[in-house]
């Protein structure tokens, strides 16, 4: 019976102790909830959800049309070899990045043969020259041929006259009638022939003018060929591929050389399609390398193609500007034209748009309102006092004097209520005292 009275005891003793303890948590529980501070009712202002908003800008401002292109030389000439002939020469200057002037000796071909050429046209000329002096001779006497058989002709006939007249009066007889009139025929013979062998020499002067003919552009063309053995640079400028050696054959049309004036460069640079009625030729360009740290290079738009290419749905423009350290014939260019400015448009800053959508206040309440995008702008608005360098250009406007929150990532429900605070971070009628009695109860 003593063991079970002291278990009981100790079991009653441990409740007494966990029903004071918990007394007494009670008790500083209500004291801490009777004793904390009590906050100060605000108005509905403070209420409200404080959202950053923006006035729209409206500005005139011109589109920016990106495309790419390659520079290039606007002076260029590709030296090719315009006879086949082994090298035999090599010019002092004819090295890759040597300047050159124009007239300069490049590469000097073999040419005996064209001299063997030239030499017997001019042979067979002489040969042709002295045919047409024995033809003279022989003119000269074909003519003096024909003169003295029409003269002898002439005395025949009147033979043959005088003996048929003889023999009408009974004084000849018809044998000698005939004898004369023999002798006239024989005459008259003469005379043809004669007349055929000067009537010869026309066609045979008239053929040998052509063959000499022939042979002055066959001495002609040995004679230009002659000379084009000696390739000389057509123009001013750097050499840029100079990749033969001596005793190398060259033919017809093979490229002995490229010369190229890196003093002006033009850049054909291809564009959208629609972009086609803002782009003008005299508008500025912007020439941007491909590659790190590169500085634009402003320049004008010289040219514009007058046909789009219907499989990549874009057309090319033509830049051209002096050459720059910067921009060398073969470089990668960004080209960015710059549009002239139309009437005022809607201008936002990135972060005012997201997934086609902007947060318009009307009333004090946010409104979600899709729009369209229609090109972007890079650089700073001084208008708007924002440090943003994106901005984006609507293709429907808003309507004059709209407010859009400025951060348009943030969650906030079709509808809702805002106190608007402009970009400086104060509620719009707000003194720094109500600022900051606001900041004190939040």
């Amino acid at each position: 019976m003593s063991g079970h009275r002291n278990v009981f005891i100790m079991i009653a003793t441990r409740l007494a102790v966990c029903v004071v303890l918990l007394a007494a948590a009670l008790g500083i529980f209500a004291w801490l909830v009777s004793s904390r501070p009590q906050a100060a009712e605000s108005d509905r202002a403070n209420q409200l959800r404080r959202v950053t908003v923006i006035d729209v800008i409206e500005a005139p401002v011109g589109r920016r049309v990106r495309g790419y292109g390659t520079a290039r030389a606007l002076e260029s000439a590709d030296v090719p070899a315009r006879v086949g002939a082994t090298i035999v020469e090599l010019g002092a200057k004819y090295r890759e990045g040597e300047c050159v002037s124009t007239g300069e000796l490049l590469v000097r071909l073999d040419d005996a043969d064209f001299r063997r050429q030239l030499e017997m046209a001019t042979q067979a000329i002489d040969s042709i020259d002295a045919q047409l002096a024995m033809l003279d001779v022989d003119e000269r006497t074909a003519a003096e041929s024909l003169r003295l058989a029409e003269a002898d002709a002439a005395i025949v006939r009147a033979d043959v006259a005088r003996a048929e007249e003889a023999a009408r009066d009974g004084a000849a007889k018809e044998r000698e009638v005939d004898r004369v009139r023999q002798a006239s025929i024989g005459a008259e013979r003469a005379v043809v022939m004669a007349r055929e062998a000067s009537e010869k020499m026309k066609p045979r002067r008239a053929s040998l003018l052509a063959d000499r003919a022939r042979q002055e552009a066959s001495r002609h063309l040995a004679h230009d060929s002659l000379d084009r053995c000696t390739i000389r640079s057509p123009m001013n400028g750097v050499v840029q591929n100079a990749d033969k050696e001596i005793g190398e054959m060259v033919t017809v049309g093979m490229q002995v050389a490229r010369v190229v004036d890196p003093a002006k460069i033009e850049i054909p640079a291809l564009l959208p399609a629609s972009t086609r009625p803002l782009v003008g030729v005299g508008n500025v360009v912007l020439l941007t390398p491909d590659r790190d740290g590169a500085k634009s290079v402003e320049a004008k738009l010289t040219r514009i193609a007058p046909e789009d290419d219907p499989s990549t749905r874009t057309y090319t423009v033509y830049v051209e500007f002096a050459a720059t350290e910067a921009i060398a014939p073969g470089t990668f260019i960004e080209v960015s034209v710059m549009c002239p400015a139309s009437e005022p448009r809607t201008v936002l800053p990135r972060r005012a748009i997201s997934e086609g959508r902007v947060l318009v206040v009307r009333d004090g309440r946010v409104h979600v309102t899709p729009v369209e995008v229609e090109f972007a702008l890079t650089g700073l608005q001084p208008q708007s006092g924002l440090p943003d360098s994106e901005w984006i250009v609507l293709r429907e406007d808003l309507p004059h004097g709209s407010k859009v929150v400025l951060d348009a990532s943030r969650q906030i429900p079709d509808g809702t209520a805002i106190l608007a605070l402009p970009p400086t971070g104060k509620a719009e009628g707000e003194s720094d005292a109500g600022a900051a009695s606001l900041g004190s109860a939040r």
